[in-house]
């Protein structure tokens, strides 16, 4: 079941939060994931978070297979899916909330996780999305400062 975002959501999106957006003039019909929690890469943007959506699998050779979706991995996924990482976007919270879209819950942690690793297996995501959820990654293996 769909419904608005939660006002918890809005405070400090995490990752693993999937959603519903427009794509073009359609109707609400693209899945999102987000992948990493809101972060300062040090680049003077703020904090931003990286988001990727999931696509209909019609065997073609735009299909990227480093993430392969199959019905029932989101309850949103009746057919063959993938990651499309080369529409990644690295957006601000007041980018992400300027979008209409729909809340869908959390992403299962397994799935999450295959996403995860898929991004960095892909040839399709962009050198700033790339840039980006690389420095996410290392900043989670450093000790915290202080």
């Amino acid at each position: 079941m769909t419904q608005s975002v939660p006002p918890f959501v809005r405070s400090g999106l995490v990752a693993r939060t999937t959603f519903l957006r427009r794509h073009g003039d359609g109707d609400l019909t693209h899945l999102f994931f987000v992948i990493t929690n809101e972060f300062d890469d040090g680049t003077g943007n703020g904090k931003r978070i990286l988001i990727v959506n999931a696509t209909t699998d019609y065997k073609t050779r735009n299909t990227d297979s480093a993430c392969l979706l199959k019905a029932g991995d989101h309850p949103f996924i009746v057919r063959d899916s993938y990651i499309a990482y080369r529409y990644a976007e690295v957006l601000t919270l007041t980018d992400f909330f300027s979008k209409q879209m729909r809340y869908y819950g959390l992403a299962d942690e397994n799935v999450f996780q295959r996403i995860c690793n898929g991004f960095m297996a892909s040839r399709q995501a962009s050198r700033k999305a790339v840039t980006f959820y690389t420095a996410y990654v290392a900043s989670k293996s450093q000790p915290p400062s202080g």
